[in-house]
């Protein structure tokens, strides 16, 4: 079909309603008399009609620059013709990770009961994805829904530090909501050092374990920059901060840090 279907991580949701706007997924067309007339007036211009550029070749080509979900969910219900040239589910199927037109989630999640035949998981699942896709006007629809998954709560937050969504960030805490204890550790472990900054300008603390995950995510850098600012770093679990380091940074890293633990050893 030309409708997209919108997809979590491990299922597909079908998308079932009139959003179809250029009735693609019509099997018959009805024409009035002005769009015979305008048929008429096309087919009189000739090669001078300038949607002759819409070519597959070129449709395909500037395809590439787009995102999937732009693809699934505007370029094709352009026509019935960029339809069918971009039938396949791959071209389908709006992952909600990624950014999402506001008008086709708005269709998909903004109605009554849009989330009734998703799981408890799933509907847990929603709001974070959403968060991760960088979207505070989509995340704002499904806080206007009566559903008992909330946009504001911690694992969204998380989430959305996870993805590097500073704004995402941003928007719940600027409503009042607290900072969840994981969500340092989320953003040094995915290596994003603007989140990092941004939460301690909030006042959280650094602790160890976010060095810790940095070092596991294999960002060393952010790792020295979370070190030195640690609270009760002269009590750091070097043994723990070795084997991080070990399992996701290179081995000048190791190195750098290896030489000074073991010349601290005691000696004999």
């Amino acid at each position: 079909g030309s409708v997209p279907s919108f997809g979590l991580p491990s299922f597909a949701v079908p998308v079932r309603g009139p959003y179809d706007p250029y009735g693609l997924g019509s099997t018959t067309f009805s024409t009035t008399a002005s769009e015979q007339q305008q048929s008429d007036v096309i087919s009189y211009a000739g090669n001078n009609d300038p949607s002759r550029v819409w070519l597959p070749e070129v449709v395909h080509h500037f395809a590439g620059y787009l995102s999937g979900n732009e693809l699934a969910c505007t370029l094709r219900l352009v026509n019935k013709a960029t339809a069918a040239q971009f039938r396949g589910p791959q071209y389908a199927t709006v992952r909600l990770s990624l950014q999402v037109p506001h008008h086709a989630f708005a269709w998909r999640w903004g109605g009554g009961g849009a989330t009734r035949s998703l799981t408890v998981r799933q509907r847990k699942q929603l709001p974070c994805l959403t968060a991760r896709s960088g979207n505070i006007a989509n995340l704002g629809v499904l806080l206007a829904q009566a559903d008992p998954t909330n946009p504001l709560e911690g694992p969204v937050m998380v989430a959305a530090a996870s993805a590097g969504q500073l704004e995402v960030c941003r928007w719940p805490r600027q409503q009042g909501c607290p900072l969840p204890k994981d969500m340092f550790d989320a953003a040094a472990r995915a290596g994003h050092k603007a989140v990092c900054e941004w939460l301690l300008d909030e006042g959280r603390l650094v602790h160890e374990g976010a060095a810790f995950a940095a070092a596991r995510g294999g960002h060393a850098g952010l790792m020295d920059w979370l070190l030195a600012r640690t609270a009760g770093a002269q009590q750091r679990d070097d043994v723990h901060l070795l084997i991080m380091v070990a399992a996701g940074c290179d081995l000048p890293a190791l190195q750098r840090l290896h030489h000074p633990y073991i010349d601290g050893l005691p000696k004999g």
